[in-house]
């Protein structure tokens, strides 16, 4: 059995110590053996079983409650397995897995101070471990003790400095996390020496480094990307697009997306950057065919039909534009964005009775929404019911641009909505 089990057989382990527990059913390390090969198997149910089994007769043994805690785990039951493994750990305060073990659980059950206690045990233990360092180094930055993380990311370089990882973990944390710009920049370019063809690394600088103002540098970046280490990289010409359309370079940015659409055809980014570029240059039919081309791969993309109305909408095609927001509703009834585009639409064709339905679907969602409420006010008034009217001005907050004209309707019944409202 423990031949077999040295070697991954786990089955005819199981096999071999259900005949050796036949024969001497108080072979408690047999079962737990046999518990073990149970739960590599991912038989967990009898696991568990034969694990308390053998721990009935043998409740002092530390790698048994070490491995009930595992099972425990596993199964997702982890306040108990805390107290299995916080068992096993006073049994053998020495037992480092334990500890590793009950890091990471007590962070599952958010109990942030009692993980970071264990890891600071764990740490006198090995002090000088750079991969304990930087494991404890990523417990903080999720807990958002980002000074104490900063100070063990530290550390870790200190033990280990040539590290690609370690190097690419802190320039993330010093980009993403505590925006510390140049030393951000500094430690990519060193793990870029470490690894030149990381496709990450040298994104992530070229983004920092436009971020900082240093544009020329970060397209020579995205240009050695796609020329040398990663020429089929959809990222590297995106970003590289991006730098030039912020330049108003919208031809060069435009054949740029186009390559980055020819190697991802399912990427949404690259499509919308030249829609908003065809929107700046007032083509907006072409701006609307990059959104038909999303939904041609994405039916369900919301956005999709909202700039295409909105699109419409701008070329003179009020009826085009409600077809699409319409169908947008049949994707997601409960969607504001769409229902106050239909509440729109609806507006601006005078179709009252459509409009206030609209409307109120979006005050279902958000009852505070300021336009929503001060329309579905104009729209009653207009239909005679001034008690809805009102009811709908007395919900519009003083500080809302909408205040004082609904004050004025009101105040007077026979007042008619101007072009201004």
């Amino acid at each position: 059995a423990l031949g077999a089990q040295s070697k991954g057989y786990y089955f005819e382990a199981i096999q071999y110590y259900r005949l050796e527990l036949k024969r001497h059913p108080e072979n408690h390390q047999a079962r737990s053996n046999m518990a073990v090969s149970l739960f590599q198997v991912n038989d967990l149910k009898k696991a568990e079983m034969e694990m308390k089994r053998s721990l009935k007769g043998n409740p002092f043994s530390v790698d048994s409650n070490y491995n009930l805690g595992l099972m425990l785990k596993k199964l997702g039951r982890f306040k108990e397995a805390i107290t299995r493994l916080e068992y096993a750990k006073r049994l053998r305060p020495s037992f480092f897995e334990s500890y590793s073990q009950l890091a990471d659980l007590y962070e599952k059950v958010e109990n942030y101070a009692h993980a970071e206690s264990t890891y600071s045990e764990m740490l006198k233990m090995k002090p000088k471990n750079p991969s304990l360092l930087f494991k404890f180094a990523n417990f903080l930055v999720r807990a958002t003790k980002y000074l104490e993380a900063d100070k063990r990311f530290v550390q870790v370089l200190g033990l280990a400095g040539t590290d690609f990882n370690y190097n690419f973990a802190y320039a993330l944390f010093l980009d993403h996390k505590i925006d510390r710009s140049e030393e951000a920049i500094k430690r990519y370019k060193i793990a870029l020496k470490l690894k030149p063809g990381h496709v990450d690394s040298r994104l992530n600088l070229s983004l920092r480094l436009a971020k900082a103002g240093k544009v020329d540098e970060a397209k020579k970046n995205l240009k050695k990307l796609i020329g040398k280490y990663a020429p089929k990289s959809p990222h590297g010409y995106f970003h590289l697009g991006r730098l030039y359309k912020d330049e108003s370079h919208y031809k060069k940015a435009i054949g740029l997306f186009n390559k980055a659409i020819a190697l991802d055809p399912g990427g949404k980014k690259p499509y919308e950057e030249k829609a908003s570029i065809y929107v700046v240059q007032k083509k907006y039919d072409l701006a609307a065919a990059q959104y038909l081309s999303i939904s041609n791969f994405d039916p369900k993309y919301i956005k999709s039909y909202l700039f295409r109305g909105w699109a419409f909408e701008t070329m003179g095609n009020p009826q085009g534009a409600l077809s699409l927001y319409q169908e947008a509703q049949q994707i997601s009834p409960l969607d504001l964005d769409v229902n106050l585009s239909l509440g729109n639409i609806y507006f601006t064709m005078n179709r009252k009775k459509e409009a206030i339905t609209a409307y109120s679907k979006v005050l279902s969602i958000v009852d505070t929404h300021e336009l929503a409420r001060y329309r579905s006010g104009v729209l009653n008034f207009k239909m005679g019911d001034y008690d809805a009217s009102k009811d709908h001005f007395e919900k519009i907050a003083s500080e809302s641009k909408f205040y004082q004209v609904s004050r004025e309707y009101i105040s007077d019944k026979s007042r008619l909505p101007s072009s201004t409202d």
